[in-house]
C-alpha cells in the first residue's frame, strides 16, 4: 500500500503576495503607525524616507521597498522540489517530535482533574515531565500564585530551576519586569530578547519603547522581538491576505522605524496572519475545521512574501495540534488527530501545542501525555501503510502447515514473528484488548494510564540547578520582590 497526499491550489500565488506586500506599502505610506513616543519620535524626525507629523509617522514606498523588496522581483531562494508537499516516505525513520504548548494560565490537575489557576509548583512538574519525555517547548503555565508583577520573573526563574535546557520562559507582560529577567539570562548564560508590542491597527507600545531605550542607555544590544500578529475579522481584516497585509504593514513599518533609532540592535519579525475565529463568541476557534487550512494558507503567504513561488509546493514541516476544548475530553480528542493525522500523512513529524486546552487558557499534563501517543499514533498508521511483501508472502505455507499440523503454534512461527516486527507498534497507552482482559488489568482508562506516566516521569527526573547558580537566582528573585511585589 502508498498513501499519497499533497497540498495543491491553495489560492496563495506570488502575485498574491504581491498585492499583499503592495497593500502594506501603500497603507504605511498613506496612514503611516501611530507614534506617540516622544523620544522615539524625536530620534526620527528629519530623517530620509520619513514624514513624521503629529502623531503619525508615514513611511515612503521608496524606503519601504529598499529594506522589504517587492515578492515577484526577488530571486527564488533555492529551488522547490517537485512536490515537496507529498507525505514522507512511510518507511522513514526519521523520529516523531512532539513539544508541548504553553502560555496558559490555568491548569487541569492531573492528580485531581480539577480545573483551578496555575500554581509555581504545576510549572515545575511541567518543566520536568516535559524534560523526561524528550520534548521540547515554551513555558506550559504562567503561575497565578505570586503578585502579577512577579508572574513572568518566577516563570522564568523556574523553567531554570527544573529544566536543562527543554523548557524556558519567553515573554514578559510588563518592562518593570525585564532587568530581572535580562540578569537571570545572563547568569545562566543564555540569551535574553526585548520585546515590543505591535497594537493593532498599526500603533506601536510606548512603555516597550521605554523599556528599549532603558537598555540602549545601559549599552545593551539585546534582539528585538516585535510582538505582532493578526485576529482576523476582529483585529485584522477577515481575510487572510488582507489580513497579512496589515500584519505586514505594522511588523515590517515598525522594524524599520526600530531599526533607524537602534541600528545595533537585531530585528526579528515576520507575518503571522492569524488563525480561525469563532465569531459568535468573538474569539480563536483553534482546533475548529479550518484550523489547517488556516496554517496552511499562512505558510504559502509567507514562501510567496520570500519570494518562493507556493505553487509549486511548500514542505510542511508541522502542525499544531490545537483544540477549542476545555478539557481532556471527545472533543479535544476528536480535534487534535485530525490534525495530527492529515499532518502526518503530508510528512510532518514534529506537532507541536501538545497539552494546550481552550486554544491557550489551560494547560493539561494528561492531555500533554496523550497528544504524544495521538502524534505517535498517526505516524504509525502512515508507516503501516508502506509497501510489505509479507502480505503476499506463500514460500513458507506448505512447510509452516506441516509444522502447525505436527503441533507447534502458529505464534511460534517464523512468519508470525516476522509480521509481528513489521507491523506491530505497541503503545504505552493505546492498548489492544479484549473486555475481559482489559477488566482483568483494572479497567484503567486513558487519562488514569496518563496519570501514570506522569508519575513515572516526575520519578525519572532528576535535574538539579548548579548551586551557584541557584543562589544567584535566588537573589535575583528576592531584589524583584523588593521592587515589584
Amino acid at each position: 500500500m502508498k498513501l499519497e497526499l499533497r497540498i495543491s491550489d491553495v489560492g496563495i500565488t506570488l502575485e498574491t503576495a504581491q498585492r499583499v506586500w503592495e497593500g502594506a506599502r501603500e497603507l504605511l505610506s498613506r496612514d503611516g503607525i501611530c507614534l506617540t513616543h516622544r523620544r522615539l519620535k524625536n530620534d526620527l524626525a528629519g530623517r530620509d524616507g520619513l514624514d513624521v507629523t503629529g502623531d503619525r509617522v508615514r513611511i515612503s514606498g521608496d524606503l519601504f521597498e529598499s529594506r522589504y523588496r517587492a515578492p515577484v522581483t526577488k530571486p527564488e531562494e533555492g529551488k522547490a522540489r517537485a512536490a515537496p508537499a507529498k507525505t514522507a516516505d512511510p518507511a522513514s525513520s526519521q523520529p516523531v517530535q512532539v513539544g508541548c504548548g504553553g502560555y496558559s494560565m490555568d491548569v487541569i490537575d492531573w492528580r485531581t482533574g480539577e480545573l483551578r489557576p496555575s500554581a509555581v509548583a504545576d510549572l515545575a512538574e511541567s518543566c520536568r515531565v516535559v524534560e523526561a519525555c524528550g520534548s521540547r517547548g515554551p513555558y506550559c503555565v504562567t503561575p497565578q500564585d505570586v503578585p502579577p508583577m512577579l508572574q513572568d520573573v518566577v516563570t522564568y526563574k523556574t523553567c531554570f530551576e527544573n529544566a536543562a535546557e527543554a523548557v524556558r520562559g519567553s515573554f514578559y507582560s510588563s518592562p518593570r519586569q525585564s532587568p530581572f529577567i535580562e540578569e537571570m539570562c545572563e547568569v545562566m548564560g543564555e540569551p535574553f530578547s526585548l520585546i515590543l508590542g505591535v497594537v493593532s491597527p498599526l500603533k506601536m507600545s510606548d512603555t516597550d519603547l521605554d523599556n528599549i531605550y532603558d537598555a540602549t542607555d545601559r549599552g545593551k544590544t539585546h534582539p528585538i522581538r516585535l510582538v505582532g500578529y493578526g485576529v482576523p475579522g476582529i483585529g485584522s481584516p477577515a481575510g487572510l491576505a488582507a489580513s497579512a497585509a496589515l500584519v505586514m504593514a505594522e511588523n515590517y513599518g515598525t522594524a524599520i522605524l526600530v531599526s533607524l533609532a537602534f541600528p545595533e540592535h537585531k530585528i526579528r519579525t515576520g507575518v503571522n496572519a492569524g488563525g480561525p475565529v469563532d465569531f459568535r463568541h468573538c474569539n480563536c476557534a483553534h482546533g475548529a475545521p479550518h484550523t489547517f487550512v488556516y496554517q496552511v494558507v499562512n505558510a504559502h503567504l509567507n514562501a510567496a512574501l520570500n519570494g518562493r513561488d507556493p505553487v509549486r509546493g511548500v514542505p510542511l514541516s508541522g502542525v499544531t495540534l490545537h483544540t477549542g476544548a476545555c478539557l481532556p475530553d471527545e472533543q479535544a480528542a476528536a480535534e487534535k488527530s485530525a490534525l495530527a493525522m492529515i499532518g502526518a500523512l503530508l510528512g510532518a513529524r514534529r506537532f507541536d501545542g501538545a497539552g494546550n486546552l481552550c486554544v491557550d487558557d489551560a494547560f493539561s499534563l494528561e492531555q500533554f501525555m496523550i497528544d504524544r501517543e495521538i502524534a505517535e499514533h498517526a505516524v504509525k498508521t502512515i508507516a503501516c501503510c508502506a509497501p510489505s511483501e509479507l502480505m503476499g508472502e506463500m514460500t513458507e505455507f506448505l512447510g509452516e502447515m506441516e509444522r502447525v499440523l505436527g503441533g507447534e503454534d502458529f505464534l511460534a512461527l517464523p512468519s508470525t514473528v516476522a509480521v509481528m516486527r513489521a507491523f506491530y507498534k505497541p503503545s504505552p497507552m493505546f492498548e489492544h484488548m479484549k473486555i475481559r482482559s482489559w477488566q482483568g488489568a483494572g479497567c484503567r482508562t486513558i487519562r488514569q494510564k496518563a496519570r501514570d506516566l506522569i508519575q513515572q516521569k516526575l520519578t525519572e527526573s532528576d535535574f538539579q540547578l548548579d548551586p551557584a547558580r541557584q543562589r544567584e537566582l535566588d537573589r535575583i528573585y528576592a531584589a524583584a520582590e523588593r521592587a515589584l511585589g
